[in-house]
């Protein structure tokens, strides 16, 4: 059996974190090395909306999740800091070691996953039957917890 290596370690870790983590793809790209504390990771929920009671408008509310340290997360997370330069502010990172914007990542995981279903020049077989999208390993992570 072919043992395959996808991407790069940078979207290796972030597959690794997303899984471990369950978070999304956007609170995830914004993880920086402050959010790592003694406890585990600190998340800041991004997607915390909801409407105002009073006028109904909707209004941002500061959501905080912290993801305590199991071995496997502990591990991604020192791989990550030792990808790119020491100095970058986020975990996830371009190889210039700037923070990933969604449109800067997007077409990092769209190349992937074209080069993990398709075959290649020598007539090895795809590493994936079908692609799937960085938000469903979100749903995995979900999964792999209730077994």
């Amino acid at each position: 059996m072919a043992v395959y290596r996808l991407g790069s370690p940078m979207l290796q870790s972030a597959m690794d974190l997303a899984t471990m983590t369950g978070q999304r793809e956007g609170d995830l790209l914004k993880l920086s090395r402050s959010q790592l504390t003694d406890e585990g990771s600190a998340f800041s929920i991004g997607k915390s909306k909801r409407r105002h009671s009073r006028h109904g408008r909707i209004v941002e509310t500061a959501k905080k999740l912290i993801i305590e340290w199991s071995p496997e997360l502990r591990a991604v997370t020192e791989r990550l800091k030792k990808l790119g330069p020491d100095i970058r502010s986020t975990l996830l990172c371009n190889l210039q070691g700037k923070p990933f914007t969604p449109d800067g990542f997007r077409p990092n995981w769209h190349r992937l996953m074209t080069r993990a279903t398709t075959a290649d020049k020598e007539g090895t077989p795809p590493a994936l039957a079908e692609r799937f999208t960085f938000h469903d390993l979100r749903a995995k992570s979900a999964s792999d917890d209730n077994l």
